[in-house]
């Protein structure tokens, strides 16, 4: 009786987080500023396709930004990176993100208050997973570090690493964060960056009539003096961005290292799995009359000349080295017929051996494959190769080496999303990209997206966008989700 109850309940802990991609399936928001609440998306049940794409779409000061800082601080699991501090500060009353594995993550105040303490929860169909009371001190700094308080928040943190799902956020700035980032490698500081943008949207809001109030002008200059802070940080830190870029490379290059020992590895098994059929099938026949089929000449030196035709594939990435058959396919044309039999049961295994390893290494070719091919049909007057022996290089129409500082704004935005969409696509992951668009002329916002779809397909990964880009906003109208108010509760 014991044991089937241990059993129970261990299938109801894997009952909370099934084994499926982990995505944002709604979020409601609710006294966003003081004043916005939001259904996204407004329908009852999504479309299939949000799953992988959701476009928020709102006017200039509608929230999207501060809606996507909000989410990304929520999701995140690190428990020493500010996330929830840096959710203290932003104005809200309440949010409800529901994730596709039924879980629900509530963030509220109490009624009428919009910044500072909040009380979070973590809930599925049946019960509270988790839940902790924030409290914060006048200057939005934590005040409350109570054994109860750290249990239930540690339990929270726990539950989101259960989930296995990476978050990623490139910011309007076009700092690129995330806790799967060592530390050192945050490229600014978070709560700083937050505060900078709250102001910007707080501006927009207080600006909107003809006259400039009181609280208004304080807005703006509190606004300039965190601009100038910031504009100090960047002069002392003007090699971040190209330090980000250096280091995505970096870990794309280890991972695809890594991908590549892991296929050989799984390759080796599977030569030494066919080899062992190859005996057990030949212990058989000694005992018992078991017919043999024999390909013909032709046939197998097709498979040759085939094997021969991929390895050079791989070889362009340094994956394997090139097969050279064309002398061995000669030699096996001059055999006679009555020594066929005997030239498939030695040749057999050779091929289906190498057929093996190149199967074990076909899907990082064809990722490698995708990410060069969708970096150049955009990139001009310059191309991206890659090789196991070089690594990932930039190189000029000239034959030049580009250094990744080298690429223009828009060129580094692109390498930077392309080189950590690749490496996210064994995990679920949800990269938030604010306003794409930024730096990027027509033709790349058309494509960008598709290109990020089309390197994904095989992979977990959702993109939540906010975007005022028209270009992409027409190429996928099922994926826009409208901010539109939809009064004073939900």
């Amino acid at each position: 009786m014991r044991k089937k109850s241990k059993i129970r309940r261990n299938r109801a802990r894997e009952d909370l987080f099934p084994y499926a991609p982990v995505t944002i399936a709604r979020i409601e928001m609710q006294g966003l500023f003081g004043y916005f609440n939001y259904l996204l998306p407004s329908q009852t049940s999504p479309t299939k396709s949000l799953t992988r794409l959701m476009l928020l779409y709102g006017d200039n000061g509608s929230g999207k930004t501060t809606i996507l800082q909000i989410v990304f601080h929520v999701l995140s699991a690190a428990n020493d990176r500010g996330h929830r501090t840096v959710l203290a500060s932003i104005s809200f009353n309440r949010i409800i993100i529901h994730l596709s594995n039924g879980i629900a993550i509530v963030v509220q105040r109490p009624k009428n208050s919009h910044v500072g303490s909040y009380s979070l929860a973590m809930k599925n169909r049946r019960k509270t997973l988790a839940q902790f009371q924030f409290d914060v001190d006048g200057n939005l700094q934590r005040a409350d570090k109570s054994p109860l308080t750290d249990k239930g928040l540690n339990n929270y943190v726990a539950y989101l690493s259960k989930m296995s799902l990476d978050l990623y956020f490139l910011t309007d700035s076009r700092d690129f964060v995330s806790d799967t980032f060592p530390r050192e490698d945050q490229p600014n500081d978070e709560v700083r960056r937050d505060r900078i943008m709250r102001a910007r949207e707080r501006v927009a809001v207080l600006t909107r009539g003809p006259y400039l109030s009181p609280e208004a002008l304080r807005s703006i200059s509190e606004l300039q003096d965190l601009e100038r802070a910031e504009e100090t940080s960047r002069t002392k830190t003007k090699t971040g961005a190209a330090n980000l870029i250096e280091l995505s490379i970096s870990r794309l290059v280890r991972w695809i290292e890594y991908k590549a020992l892991q296929g050989s590895n799984e390759g080796e098994a599977n030569v030494n799995s066919i080899y062992a059929d190859l005996v057990a099938t030949l212990a058989k026949s000694a005992k018992h009359s078991i017919p043999v089929k024999t390909k013909s000449v032709d046939q197998i030196c097709d498979a040759l000349q085939e094997l021969q035709m991929r390895s050079e594939k791989f070889a362009i990435f340094g994956l394997t080295k090139p097969l050279t058959t064309g002398e061995m396919i000669g030699l096996i044309r001059k055999i006679p017929p009555s020594r066929h039999e005997v030239v498939f049961n030695v040749l057999q295994p050779y091929i289906n051996g190498i057929e093996a390893r190149f199967d074990a290494l076909q899907s990082l070719q064809d990722i490698i494959l995708e990410f060069t091919k969708a970096l150049n049909s955009l990139y001009s007057n310059k191309s991206v190769e890659f090789s196991m022996a070089t690594g990932l290089q930039i190189v000029a129409r000239n034959g030049f080496r580009l250094s990744p500082s080298m690429l223009s704004s828009g060129e580094r935005q692109l390498m930077l999303l392309m080189c950590n969409v690749i490496m996210a696509r064994d995990r679920s992951s949800i990269f938030i990209i604010d306003e794409p668009e930024l730096s990027l002329n027509v033709k790349w916002q058309r494509a960008l997206v598709d290109l990020l779809l089309e390197c994904t397909k095989d992979g977990q990964i959702q993109f939540l966008i906010a975007t005022h880009s028209i270009e992409l906003l027409t190429q996928h109208q099922a994926n826009v989700v409208d901010l539109i108010e939809v009064g004073t509760k939900i």
